[in-house]
């Protein structure tokens, strides 16, 4: 009976030493956010009031750009998480992972231009929009050619590495198989072309019984293989369309990617200090 009421006096000593630590992490936070300053609240504020004020204006493009909606109600999320959350580690980094994607991506445009590569862009936007609402025949016959047109979007010169890497993952969503993502000399056009049929995983297979007049067929694409390709539609769309943003927004991105990386470098001091002043008192205690 006492050992019992000794551990639990140690493991209620321990939880509150630990809450005790996090609380000072918190305050060291919204101090270090006072002398930077990182103005979290008021950026979760501004941007709640953008979102809302371009709600009707932008369906359209949030329709066309699949991902390009979570991504920016997740970052408003996070920003409404405030220093509670974001002093957290993991956090900020999947935070600054998404939003320096969405800002890197919105220089495709420009980047483009320059290299006489801005049909390209327009091309994938109008192929990525045919996928979106495309049957399973159709969806097959247009992946080839998308795969194709994102090697060739890899390829050209100054495009960000985040997106670069963000394509090749999407990509190998819409073809497993999907070869030359890291092949330069493949994606000039000397490897073999893919052909519909190499996307196939699954063909119409007719079965038919003797007293069967009329065909039974499985799908064309199998249900995780086709839950993939819209997936990697979406990701892929999200940095196609991404630049069609108000310019108000991109630049409020921008504004938001700063932000983070100073809460990543507050992160670093105020973690510094706390595994300084707190761990051995820990445990000792």
């Amino acid at each position: 009976m006492i050992f019992e009421e000794m551990s639990s006096l140690i493991d209620n000593n321990k939880k509150d030493a630990e809450t005790t630590r996090e609380n000072l992490r918190y305050l060291l936070h919204v101090f270090s956010a006072m002398s930077l300053p990182i103005p979290i609240s008021d950026l979760y504020t501004e941007f709640n009031d953008m979102l809302h004020a371009t709600k009707v204006e932008l369906e359209g493009l949030y329709r066309s750009g699949g991902e390009l909606k979570r991504h920016l109600y997740t970052i408003l999320e996070g920003l409404k998480s405030g220093h509670r959350s974001l002093m957290y580690r993991g956090n900020v980094d999947a935070m600054s992972l998404r939003v320096s994607l969405l800002v890197s991506a919105t220089t495709l445009p420009t980047v483009l231009e320059p290299q006489g590569k801005s049909d390209l862009l327009e091309g994938l936007q109008d192929t990525s929009e045919k996928m979106r609402s495309a049957s399973q025949t159709k969806l097959l016959k247009i992946l080839p050619k998308v795969i194709r047109n994102i090697k060739k979007l890899i390829r050209c010169k100054n495009i960000p590495p985040n997106v670069i890497l963000e394509l090749k993952e999407s990509c190998q969503l819409l073809d497993p198989n999907v070869e030359g993502l890291n092949d330069t000399a493949s994606m000039t056009g000397s490897s073999r072309p893919v052909t519909a049929a190499a996307s196939r995983p699954l063909t119409a297979v007719p079965t038919t019984g003797k007293k069967e007049k009329k065909a039974s067929f499985v799908p064309l694409i199998d249900s995780t293989r086709l839950i993939n390709i819209r997936e990697g539609q979406r990701r892929i769309a999200a940095l196609l369309f991404v630049s069609n943003l108000p310019t108000s927004m991109i630049a409020f991105l921008s504004t938001v990617e700063v932000a983070m990386q100073d809460q990543t470098a507050a992160n670093v001091l105020v973690d510094d200090v706390v595994h300084e002043e707190c761990e051995l008192l820990l445990k000792l205690r």
